[in-house]
């Protein structure tokens, strides 16, 4: 019966890994090739190593070679990337104008394209056009002949602010180890699951489960459909700590410091920060205000001018 087990498995893939991939984890390429479909537990007939190569690669620009190879019951993916980071294609650009997203002060500008409707100082509101996709045309005599609409492109950086609010409750729970420990063991088998742990006696006592699992193989690239596990139950008990006010300010640091690390990774400057704590029937409040220096442009598409309206209408 153990050789036949073998004999059958040898026709199925158990393994799937990648090699040489560093922009994608291999969730993500799990992920993907699983849709194609290619999964554990496929017979090794029904899998098309070229096929799938062809598909990696019209799905991931960036993976610039790839192949694929079956070799005992293992299915390695082997990938190489692109040195370079490949620019997205543009898409046609359209006439438009900036308008600010956000309240502030104008600090510092860098206009490419059109023209600009502030300044260094300004203040600005949510929906103000900072700079004008509208470009006139004067002739010798100063007179207006026409009017290019082009792409509008800057930077307008101001200082705005930012709020954030947290809420956390009043009490938490705590899980005190007792230090009493049950182990056992852990069996998978084509889908099966089996769990061998010693009994409870006391029927009132909590325990975590922490499990180790590892599968089971011949040789490097004959994985079997079997995994194994070594199954630790630690006993604790819970109960619920009310939280001071210094560990709701440490919890409140901690918060506001995780928002302004994602602002700082997305190129937003801060000046300053302020945490204000308040405590309500059942929990705290925790509110956030950030000073920033930020991009605020965002496109606004330019407005038909009734004049052109007009004018279209004569031509027809």
């Amino acid at each position: 019966a153990f050789f036949l087990l073998i004999f059958v498995s040898s026709f199925y893939v158990w393994d799937i890994s990648f090699d040489g991939n560093c922009r994608f984890t291999d969730e993500t390429l799990l992920h993907f090739i699983d849709a194609v479909p290619v999964r554990c537990g496929m017979r090794k007939s029904e899998i098309s190593c070229a096929d799938l190569e062809n598909r990696i690669r019209n799905a991931f620009p960036e993976i610039s070679w790839v192949s694929a190879e079956l070799i005992g019951t293992r299915l390695t993916v082997h990938i190489r990337e692109n040195d370079g980071i490949l620019k997205a294609e543009k898409e046609p650009e359209t006439p438009c104008n900036l308008a600010a997203k956000a309240d502030g002060t104008v600090i510092k500008m860098i206009v490419r394209n059109g023209i600009a409707c502030v300044k260094a100082g300004d203040t600005v509101e949510v929906g103000d056009i900072l700079v004008s996709g509208k470009l006139p045309i004067y002739d010798d005599s100063e007179t207006l002949v026409k009017t290019n609409k082009v792409h509008a492109d800057a930077e307008i950086y101001a200082e705005t602010t930012k709020t954030a609010g947290w809420t956390i409750p009043e009490t938490e729970e705590i899980r005190a180890a007792t230090g009493k420990k049950r182990r056992g063991l852990f069996l998978k088998f084509a889908g099966a699951e089996f769990y061998f742990l010693m009994p409870d006696l006391k029927k009132e006592s909590t325990w975590e489960l922490f499990m180790e699992e590892t599968q089971l193989r011949l040789s490097e690239n004959f994985y079997l459909p079997v995994y194994v596990g070594i199954l630790t139950a630690r006993e604790y008990v819970p109960y619920e700590k009310v939280l001071t006010k210094t560990e709701v300010s440490d919890a409140a640091d901690r918060y506001l410091n995780e928002y302004m690390q994602n602002l700082t990774e997305k190129g937003i400057q801060i000046l300053g920060s302020d945490v204000k704590i308040e405590r309500s029937e059942s929990h705290w409040k925790i509110h956030g205000t950030l000073t920033v220096v930020e991009d605020i442009t965002k496109s606004s598409p330019i407005p038909e001018d009734q004049e052109e309206i007009q004018t279209l209408d004569e031509h027809h």
